[in-house]
């Protein structure tokens, strides 16, 4: 290369290095500036909504399992995908869309931190910031209520969000229990249990149930509510089960079920079309005792004022229903139904199967089991039936 080029790439070189060096003065410059005169970035503000807001648990027996958990909701919108997003072939959005929720379900593991302090009638199992498709970060709390400890209990959950450009945000879950020494004469098994994150956003939801089940407490009826099914059910005279235990439920979980009821034991299945995948379960499940359950609606609001006489309908006169789904019996020798409408005596919302040796198989056609005792009393004695279903 001649002298020229070279005094032409010497002269390429020192301004390349002179812009660098213009470009990182610019930067220090306002660096510099920033931390003399800026001020730091305002904290976005975001509101957290908690699901349930409360746990009136009622009394419970000493010894009992009550597992629980709560979710947070923020008003932080997850951003939606542009318009030719749709236009895609479908197994490219939905590749797509699982590599988003990974992407952010990281992002908010990153962003938010989560701390819990609980009074000591409380035991916190696990804290974490979950991810929800819909309404992005989910912090969860799981917990049980320590029933070994007698008395009164009435004490806040406090949860601490601390996020990246958001502060700290405080929220206080009021818990409500009285833990009583009743000697246990009757046990029963709950899954899943109600008090859960995706149950409702009103604690004051649980009363109704939670009426009744101190009524049978001071009876010296065990209540356990758990997540899932023991691997032994041995000790329980009924087990109820609905809501994702039963979607969820497994043939290895279904048989030890049957066994259950074989042995003697009663089970009360809840399921409807309203809570997908529950009736096709519960007619796995229910196969062979003479019970079926619709997979479609029976109607919104429904009445049933045939009640059959029976033990289990004592002090009975009419039942309300919300989109209950029919129930129908497929074998008269060990099946019928025991609420019904005058309209249909062939489509039932709640049947018992019986037969010598062996315990009783009873279906009830409302998923979300527990609020069906919201209904308006003026429409049926639900909290009465259920008192007779759970214990004798």
């Amino acid at each position: 290369m001649n002298a020229e080029g070279e005094i032409r790439r010497g002269y390429t070189r020192k301004r390349w290095f002179a812009g660098v060096l213009a470009v990182t003065a610019v930067v220090i410059a306002i660096l510099l500036l920033r931390l003399q005169t800026g001020k730091p970035a305002p904290l976005l503000a975001v509101k957290w909504t908690p699901q349930p807001d409360s746990f009136p648990l009622g009394a419970v027996v000493q010894g009992s399992t009550v597992e629980m958990s709560l979710g947070l909701f923020s008003d932080i919108r997850v951003p939606q995908p542009p318009a030719w997003f749709s236009r895609l072939p479908q197994p490219m959005q939905r590749w797509i869309d699982d590599g988003l929720y990974h992407v952010r379900g990281a992002a908010s593991g990153l962003t938010w931190r989560i701390s819990v302090d609980a009074p000591a009638f409380l035991r916190v199992d696990q804290a974490k910031i979950d991810y929800h498709s819909t309404h992005g970060s989910f912090p969860t709390v799981n917990l049980h209520l320590a029933t070994d400890q007698l008395g009164s209990h009435d004490g806040p959950l406090t949860i601490r969000l601390i996020g990246r450009g958001y502060g700290t945000n405080t929220i206080r879950i009021p818990v409500r229990a009285k833990v009583i020494a009743t000697p246990k004469r009757w046990a029963l098994l709950v899954s899943e249990t109600p008090f859960e994150r995706y149950s409702t956003d009103d604690g004051r939801a649980y009363e109704p149930l939670t009426a009744v089940t101190s009524r049978l407490a001071e009876r010296g009826v065990r209540f356990d509510y758990r997540y899932d099914l023991p691997k032994s059910l041995d000790g329980w005279n009924v087990v109820l089960v609905g809501d994702d235990t039963l979607v969820n439920l497994s043939a290895d979980k279904r048989e030890r079920l049957q066994r259950f009821v074989a042995h003697g034991g009663r089970l009360i299945v809840s399921a409807d079309a309203f809570f997908g995948g529950t009736a096709a379960k519960a007619n796995e499940l229910l196969n062979g005792y003479g019970l079926r359950i619709d997979t479609k609606d029976a109607g919104q609001k429904v009445l049933a004022s045939q009640i059959a006489p029976d033990a289990l309908t004592a002090g009975v006169s009419g039942l309300g229903f919300w989109r209950p789904a029919c129930v129908s019996v497929t074998d008269s020798k060990q099946a019928k139904l025991l609420a019904a409408t005058k309209e249909d005596d062939q489509c039932g919302f709640i049947a018992v199967s019986r037969s010598s040796g062996r315990g009783d198989v009873i279906l009830l056609a409302q998923s979300l089991w527990w609020n069906w005792l919201n209904r308006d009393p003026a429409e049926g004695e639900n909290a009465r039936m259920l008192e007779n279903l759970l214990a004798p």
